[in-house]
């Protein structure tokens, strides 16, 4: 069981958040062969103010500020939601497993954005099985796992003006949203050496979205889009020696807008937006994991990624939010994390990302993108700490998080500048009997420094920036109670 609460004053205006969260699971063994896990998860969030947005002169002249629509409208959110879930697992013979889990769960949302209140009701469930076997083909080892899953959401979903930060009298959309997503897929993991392994595998999806407009005065706006896609994988894997492993992969991806992004439609109305598709990719990676000499770690990816139907975000003056494809784009990039044992207790950690991400084939508005940098991906990210945990349960750590420029438009006309934070934590934890207490403590952003924690792609009216807080401190309690 784990109880948490969280509640914030905010650094900006306009930006208080007060949240609960209770989640409780119980694992029971119901033979020697098969146990069962049923967890229940209630968060409610009777605050989320949102402070918008701001022009680079508001965040330079004071980034507290609230965006003045985020004030005239009163934005922010209020969210409750319940989940329950069933994971059943059975160990068949030595050789086979299966699993299979069941889930349920409803979300309430009262949303306040500049000139509209959403009212959304939502129901979410879904079931999945999994079978894996392992079993000696062709004088190999292989491993087989094969699977389905399920999942259904039915959102009733209301639209009124924004009467600050209340529904007002104007009914501006309402709509019944139900989407259906069936996936299966087929895994083996084949054994070739001692030294060598390969994996394959293949993957259908298939993504309903049905639209009941309730609303007729402005036209019937129901309607139905499917969604069919197989991608596969296949992955080599080599081990030069136990504590070394060379690999190199090359897999599909297939992502379906959001029911969100599905029904946002910038022309307005209700309905489904026709022009959106969904954004498929295939990557390709090779890399290095491993243990040095001594208490050292350490990895190496590098990778290619190509994008077909990319789906970029942007805002309208009234600073609703859409989306767009973007034909075709490409990310190459590296991935390098070292760890190493210090002395006793002590311990280094560094990682490093290059991400070079472009558009290759982009056309918005009778001008030619092709070439732009991908807004709101830094080219470089460094993050190192030095942790310190002592055997009483006491435990620090120093952290620093280096991050580059990016552009924060497709034309590439707006930079959100580099910047450096400096974080301390610090607490202890310890265990009375089945409870667990961990006191913590922290400091952030111990350099002061001036920056954005969230840039707002492709905003209206150039409000890109969300500046960040200065130094800041924060401290809580966890509290746990430990099952068998």
């Amino acid at each position: 069981m784990t109880l948490s609460r969280l509640q914030i004053d905010g650094f900006r205006d306009h930006s208080e958040a007060e949240s609960w969260k209770d989640v409780r699971q119980v694992r029971v063994d119901l033979d020697d062969v098969s146990d069962a896990t049923f967890s229940v998860s209630l968060l409610d969030s009777p605050k989320l103010q949102d402070p918008g947005g701001l022009d680079r002169q508001q965040a330079e002249d004071d980034p507290r500020q609230a965006a003045p629509l985020s004030l005239r409208f009163d934005t922010g959110e209020e969210v409750s939601q319940q989940r329950v879930g069933l994971v059943y697992r059975r160990a068949m013979t030595l050789n086979q497993n299966l699993e299979a889990l069941a889930y349920y769960g409803a979300r309430r949302l009262d949303s306040a954005i500049p000139f509209r209140f959403i009212d959304l009701d939502r129901e979410f469930f879904g079931a999945g099985i999994k079978y894996d076997r392992t079993l000696e083909l062709l004088g190999l080892s292989h491993r087989w796992f094969i699977g389905a899953d399920l999942q259904r959401q039915i959102d009733d979903r209301r639209n009124f003006d924004n009467q600050g930060g209340a529904p007002g009298e104007t009914l501006l959309l309402d709509q019944k949203e139900e989407v259906t997503s069936l996936g299966v897929y087929l895994q083996d993991e084949i054994r070739l050496s001692k030294k060598w392994s390969l994996v394959a595998g293949g993957r259908f999806d298939s993504v309903n979205f049905d639209i009941d407009d309730h609303l007729r005065a402005d036209g019937d706006d129901s309607g139905t889009r499917d969604f069919h896609q197989t991608t596969g994988r296949i992955g080599v894997t080599w081990l030069p020696r136990p504590d070394w492993q060379l690999y190199t992969s090359i897999a599909q991806s297939f992502e379906t807008p959001t029911a969100t992004e599905v029904v946002n439609r910038p022309q307005g109305g209700g309905g489904i937006n026709p022009d959106i598709e969904p954004q498929k990719a295939i990557s390709y990676e090779i890399g290095l994991k491993g243990l040095g000499d001594g208490p050292f770690t350490c990895s190496l990816a590098l990778f290619h990624i190509r994008l077909e139907d990319e789906l970029i975000a942007f805002r309208d003056p009234t600073d609703r939010v859409f989306y767009r494809n973007a034909g075709e784009s490409r990310r190459n990039g590296l991935e390098l994390g070292l760890k190493r044992d210090i002395t006793e207790g002590f311990e280094i950690n560094l990682a490093y990302t290059y991400l070079d991400a472009e558009f290759d084939s982009y056309e918005k508005n009778g001008l030619d993108l092709n070439g732009n940098q991908v807004p709101g991906l830094p080219k470089h990210q460094v993050f190192g700490e030095i942790v310190y945990e002592h055997p009483s349960g006491f435990y620090a750590a120093l952290e620093s998080l280096w991050v580059g420029e990016s552009y924060a438009d497709d034309e590439n006309t707006v930079k959100s500048e580099r910047f450096v934070l400096v974080n301390l934590r610090t607490g202890v934890t310890k265990n009375f009997g089945r409870w667990r207490i961990s006191p913590f403590l922290g400091a952030e952003n111990l350099l002061d420094e001036s920056y954005s924690s969230n840039v707002r792609i492709n905003a209206s009216g150039g409000r890109y920036f969300e500046p960040g807080p200065g130094v800041n401190l924060y401290g809580g309690i966890r509290i746990a109670y430990l099952h068998d």
